[in-house]
């Protein structure tokens, strides 16, 4: 297997000397003697499953990307994640916090606005005689109930959150990570189910209750929504000229014409 991965090192840098190698993957016990040397940087200092790092990453690029991260589990998998992001990147969004007012959505408070609004004193309305101030005295009533049992409140949000994404599921999200990095490996696992299983129902939940009758209404945007679900949602930020400078040389015919023989 070493000998196998040299031979396609060679093979690469042989005809781009000057090529960036970012060299990823299982490697489970191989040895690396020869990839340390060849010369590539092992970038994973975490442990990826258990208390081994066997999701290692290779580059002679270490100065371009910050230093690997070691996240939760995906699906499944018994090992953990490894996210290596880029040091710089001008067209990166990142998104960015910012406070919204929403309704509270506890529970107990929506049963409490229950049983206000049925014993509600409904007669000073009947007795009136105009219908815009039956109307006016109708909504100051429900609304001053409302405002006392759920009262707006501000709630810290990123721009970059799913449409599906809830407070509760936020707060899971925050007690696994807080499980993860204090070593908690029971409630770890635990937590981690538990967000799966919470974020399979509420992207079902989503789907049911926004996007699945545009499938027939309006395909553009059920598509659209599917995308944002899934996590497909992303437009190039590589201008046209940019891919025809990268990879014709500038010639935007030749581009025209790979990306036609790309389609075909």
């Amino acid at each position: 297997m070493t000998a196998h991965i040299l031979n396609c090192l060679d093979t690469v840098t042989r005809d781009h000397p000057n090529a960036g190698v970012i060299l990823l993957g299982d490697f489970n016990r191989l040895h690396d003697v020869s990839l340390l040397a060849y010369p590539l940087k092992e970038a994973v200092r975490s442990p990826t499953r258990k208390e081994a790092i066997l999701d290692k990453i290779y580059t002679n690029l270490q100065d371009r990307y910050r230093q690997p991260t070691v996240i939760p589990n995906i699906g499944n998998s018994d090992h953990r994640a490894v996210l290596m992001s880029p040091a710089y990147s001008k067209n990166q969004d990142r998104g960015k916090d910012i406070v919204v007012t929403v309704r509270s959505q506890d529970a107990n408070r929506k049963t409490l606005l229950a049983h206000a609004i049925q014993n509600v004193n409904w007669s000073p309305l009947y007795a009136m005689q105009g219908c815009d101030e039956m109307v006016t005295c109708f909504y100051d009533t429900i609304t001053g109930v409302i405002d006392h049992y759920l009262p707006c409140v501000a709630m810290k949000r990123h721009t970059n959150d799913k449409p599906w994404v809830t407070d509760k599921f936020r707060r899971l999200i925050r007690c696994r990570q807080n499980a993860m990095v204090s070593g908690e490996k029971m409630k770890y696992r635990m937590l981690r189910n538990r967000v799966q299983r919470m974020s399979r129902q509420l992207r079902r939940k989503y789907y049911d209750r926004k996007v699945r009758d545009l499938r027939e209404n309006n395909s553009r945007s059920w598509w659209r929504s599917v995308k944002q679900i899934t996590g497909m949602e992303s437009k190039s930020t590589v201008p046209l000229c940019g891919l025809a400078d990268e990879l014709y040389d500038g010639n935007m015919k030749a581009l025209a014409n790979g990306i036609n023989e790309s389609f075909q």
